[in-house]
């Protein structure tokens, strides 16, 4: 079965939740960024293990992502399930010291809770090693 792209009220309030979790990360509010997940919400950071639970992922971003800015370039949203909706991100993320191509892929309950959130770099080896040689 493939995800079709939909248009519905849903979807705007899925889109509505993404751009929520966008604001609250980049504002440093990782609480209400954590409270947009599910009760068994799971963050799949880039080179972390994943992070479940609310509490765990608003002291992991603490950690992690203080001082990071998002930059959104593209987004869409399409239906897997009757109850389920994934929600396909691309950006930049900026911080002090560089900035990389981002790939963010949620997924949503019909009402808006976050499921998952899988981080992926959009770099290649050399963009990586170039980051860590000038941090």
């Amino acid at each position: 079965m493939s995800a079709t792209p939909v248009i519905t009220e849903s979807s705007s309030l899925i889109e509505a939740t993404v751009s929520q979790y966008f604001e609250s990360f980049s504002s440093g509010d990782f609480g209400t960024t954590a409270s947009l997940f599910d009760v068994e919400g799971v963050l799949y950071p880039p080179f972390d293990q994943s992070v479940t639970g609310s509490q765990a992922i608003a002291s992991y971003l603490e950690a992690e992502a203080r001082g990071m800015q998002v930059e959104l370039l593209k987004q869409s949203v399409t239906l897997l399930a009757e109850r389920e909706y994934q929600c396909s991100v691309v950006g930049t993320v900026h911080t002090g010291l560089f900035s990389v191509n981002v790939n963010w892929e949620f997924v949503l309950s019909s009402k808006a809770k976050i499921r998952s959130v899988k981080v992926k770099l959009l770099a290649t080896l050399q963009d990586l090693l170039a980051i860590k040689q000038t941090s």
